[in-house]
């Protein structure tokens, strides 16, 4: 196009098409149209390209060929939204109501616990915002384009539509473009796909519904050109490319909670309300008692701090960092920290097929010949022009010839000695549209001979000898999922042969695959035997996915990208329900498919590599990027990075989020426990004497003792052998269940009656300062003897594997009990007195008792379970 020519406006290029290809049908995506067309749509001559006025109209009306930019909330704003929680809320009143009685030490704990959570959520969420960064960063830097007739390098920011771009081997494709020239020319898109094969590309239309792994006539951004050479009219640019509109769709802010956050939330709801309600109750029932309103009302106040468990968020980090250390020393690198517990809660992972099911590199399985392997693998050596590494050398070639090269080593038959006995004379090389290589070689006898290699419904019919059954071989091969290249040679007689490629003799078919991952197969069948549902999504050919599922173990329905495309979201939803394999599908297909899932209520967890599973990462309650040749926008926008890209590490990690999210659960209802035990000594005391058995910094001491090192050890409960045995938790289970109100309440109950029973027998024997002595010290050893009764809900503690750190914890606060009535500058403070031994042992009678009440009831359940004990017992 000339700089005198009509200009071009590109708003709705359809019309264009229609007008000056003479378009009378519907409208055709670009990889359906002829080149000329899209040549005229675009209004650019293939051997001019625009002129440098036209290109920079087009650049001012459409702007610069960018990724968009990232939709980031600012730092501040970020960081205040740490703070927008209702346990937040209420850890924020009950450290100034500390402060307003004077405990300052437990002010400041509890404002140190806030800030440390807001700044982690601060950094999990500042880390995200860099996927779109590095997502900017893998546009080309430069490209060679045709301007004013001549070719040029320029900035890719600087290319737009109708730009012609001139491609070769090692090149980065600047932005989408359709082929109107291709010479031997392969793309590697992988960063699109998924699939590592490097994939043909030439001029030719494909058809209209072509998902974008079958779209030969396109090459898109970012893509790597890995042979050959080419020539390409850029038809898309910046985010109306498809990697700008993988942007688009990583912009989106991942807002929702986790599942912990909403079981923590739900918790926060609970206590702010109890809290208020307990503080009315006490205080007016106090009041109404003629107890000091003063008096009581700090004793109210005092009651409803110690009732929010303050060591339930520095618990929960804790617990969660030791974790993500864990699961490092797995291989499994954690970016959120509630990804850990996530993990434990996912109902069904969505994974990669490349890489994290197989191994990621190619080779033959399968050989048949008809008549010995020796010509088969010297077909294999000649017809390639790959290269072995060695002595620390890379491969250089496609992976394909690779693997025929490695196979032939292996074999016996060395390439390199094969390759200078046999040179090569001459060659026509690989294309899609012949689907075949020929290359004509010397022997070591003078004598030529043509080697061929390509795809079997190619090569079959140019030979004039196809042994018997080789159709059906190929077949068979193709069934089972294997990549088909057939073998053949025969002598060449004239120098310059023109029907070289004809009269040809099959000496093999080679069957090539991505091997499974030797684990593979044993960790899916873990994950389903914890309830987990696997679901493979691949761009392969259904056929292809299918063989490999079924050596996978995996079972159900298999679903196509143009499937998907043609269900609505209600009827994905089921359709997604039943499948097990996904093939042919895009980065779109991905995000949908999990979008799916979460709608019918899964927990999803979505593994990939590329730029092209980026979205679904995002979107997946848990996303799981690979560490071994990912790319930085996998990384970015997911939750946690395998390094060593196995399926089975994603399962060790699953066990590890499981065992966390039970910890959690242990000291949650501990702290419930002993909180309600406090709540209902106080109020029940308040009731009979009219008293409190407890002033109020005796019950934030007591907090203190009980919400801390005891609670903290629970958490780091060592796993349970049976944790993959069992199904996951109902998505929207929470924290306290039905179930688990029975030892909160009844283990909390004994605790207060022993505690009442310590002060009624101290009022009784020394008056109203020895019941509370003896009322203080029952309710924290209780407290301490209990946590071992939280250990397990159904297995005593003494048939657990030790838990050394709770036995730490428990002897360190038992010291500061003792601490408290031995010190006097403690004692004074707290005005407690030092007990008499028949004091203590009433008071240690007291509180082991709550323990032999517990574990009597679960040994009594094991012996019930085992039938040893009738049901009514």
């Amino acid at each position: 196009m000339g700089p005198d020519s009509e200009p071009v406006h590109l708003q709705d290029p359809w019309t264009e098409a229609e007008a000056r290809a003479g378009d009378e049908g519907a409208r055709r995506p670009w990889h359906a149209l002829t080149a000329a067309e899209v040549l005229s749509v675009l209004g650019v001559s293939p051997g001019a390209g625009l002129s440098a006025a036209e290109a920079a109209r087009r650049l001012r009306d459409l702007g610069p060929n960018l990724a968009p930019a990232a939709r980031g909330r600012p730092a501040t704003l970020l960081l205040l939204a740490q703070f927008r929680s209702i346990l937040v809320y209420v850890l924020l009143v009950a450290g100034a109501v500390s402060l307003a009685l004077g405990d300052t030490f437990e002010a400041a704990a509890i404002g140190a616990i806030v800030l440390l959570n807001a700044m982690l959520g601060f950094a999990q969420e500042y880390r995200s915002q860099r996927a779109l960064e590095a997502l900017r960063s893998m546009v080309a830097p430069e490209a060679t384009v045709l301007r004013d007739g001549r070719p040029a390098r320029m900035p890719a920011a600087g290319i737009v539509p109708g730009d012609i771009v001139l491609l070769e081997s090692g090149d980065i494709v600047p932005a989408d473009g359709r082929i109107i020239e291709a010479a031997s020319l392969q793309v590697s898109e992988a960063l699109l796909t998924g699939e590592s094969t490097p994939v043909d590309k030439g001029p030719d239309p494909v058809g209209l519904d072509a998902v974008l792994a079958d779209r030969t006539s396109m090459v898109f951004q970012g893509t790597v050109v890995t042979s050959g050479r080419g020539a390409c009219v850029v038809v898309s640019t910046g985010s109306q490319t498809e990697m700008g509109r993988i942007a688009g769709l990583i912009a989106a802010p991942k807002e929702e909670m986790t599942p912990l956050q909403q079981r923590l939330e739900g918790v926060g709801h609970f206590l702010l309300f109890g809290a208020l309600l307990l503080c009315v109750l006490v205080f007016v029932i106090g009041v109404a008692r003629g107890i000091d309103a003063g008096e009581m009302f700090l004793t109210a106040t005092s009651l409803a701090v110690a009732a929010i468990p303050e060591g339930l968020p520095a618990a929960t980090t804790l617990v969660l960092a030791i974790g993500v250390q864990r699961m490092a020393s797995q291989n499994a690198i954690v970016r959120r920290l509630s990804s850990v517990e996530t993990l434990g809660s996912v109902t069904v992972i969505f994974t990669d097929k490349t890489g994290t099911l197989t191994e990621n590199r190619m080779t033959v399985e399968r050989l048949w010949t008809p008549d010995g392997r020796e010509e088969a693998l010297l077909a294999a050596v000649l017809c390639n022009n790959a290269r072995l590494g060695g002595d620390g050398e890379p491969e250089i070639g496609d992976p394909t010839e690779i693997a025929l090269l490695a196979f032939a080593l292996k074999s016996g038959l060395d390439p390199e000695a094969a390759r200078r006995d046999h040179p090569r004379l001459s060659e026509i090389p690989f294309d899609s549209s012949r689907a075949r290589m020929t290359v004509t070689v010397g022997g070591p006898d003078g004598r030529r001979a043509a080697y061929m290699k390509g795809a079997p419904e190619v090569v079959l019919p140019l030979c004039d000898i196809s042994p018997a059954g080789a159709e059906e071989e190929a077949a068979r091969m193709a069934s089972d999922g294997l990549r088909v290249l057939a073998l053949a040679r025969r002598d060449v007689t004239q120098k310059d042969d023109p029907d070289i490629e004809r009269g040809m003799r099959l000496v093999g078919l080679a069957g090539l695959w991505d091997p499974l991952r030797p684990e593979a197969p044993a960790a899916l069948r873990q994950a389903a035997a914890a309830g987990v549902r696997v679901v493979m999504l691949t761009g392969d050919h259904p056929a292809t996915a299918r063989a490999i599922a079924a050596r996978l173990g995996l079972e159900g329905d298999v679903l196509t990208g143009r499937e998907i495309e043609a269900l609505d979201p209600d009827e994905l939803r089921v359709r997604a329900a039943g499948a097990t394999v996904f093939a042919r599908v895009t980065s779109e297909h991905k995000l949908r498919i999990v979008e799916a899932a979460r709608r019918g209520g899964e927990v999803t967890a979505m593994t990939g590599d590329g730029v092209n599973d980026a979205p679904a990462l995002r979107a997946a309650d848990i996303g799981i990027a690979m560490g071994l040749g990912g790319t930085d926008v996998a990384r970015e926008a997911a939750d946690m990075v395998l390094v060593d890209n196995r399926f089975a590490t994603i399962v060790e990690a699953m066990r590890q989020g499981r065992a966390i999210y039970a910890n959690i659960q242990r000291f949650v209802h501990f702290l419930l426990s002993c909180n309600l035990a406090e709540v209902a000594v106080i109020f029940i005391a308040l009731l009979v004497w009219s008293a409190s058995p407890l002033t109020p910094l005796q019950i934030l001491f007591v907090n203190l003792l009980t919400d801390g090192l005891p609670a903290l050890a629970l958490g780091l409960e060592p796993v349970d052998p049976m944790t993959m045995t069992r199904p996951p938790r109902r998505p929207g289970a929470g924290i306290i269940s039905k179930r688990s109100l029975m030892p909160i309440v009844g283990v909390g109950g004994v605790v207060a009656a022993c505690t009442l029973v310590g002060y009624a027998l101290g009022r009784e024997w020394g008056g109203a300062a020895l019941g509370r002595d003896m009322a203080l010290a029952t309710l924290v050893g209780a407290h301490l003897a209990v946590a071992f009764v939280f250990r397990n809900e159904s297995r005593p503690f003494f048939a657990l594997r030790a838990n050394h750190w709770l036995t730490a914890a428990v002897a360190s606060s038992a010291l500061l009990l003792v601490g408290l009535y031995e010190a006097p500058f403690l004692s004074e403070r707290l005005d407690v007195h030092s007990l008499a031994w028949k004091h203590m042992a009433v008071v240690a009678a007291l509180s082991l008792a709550p323990l032999a009440v517990g574990e009597a009831a679960k040994v009594s359940g094991v012996l019930r379970r085992a039938g040893l004990l009738p049901e009514g017992v």
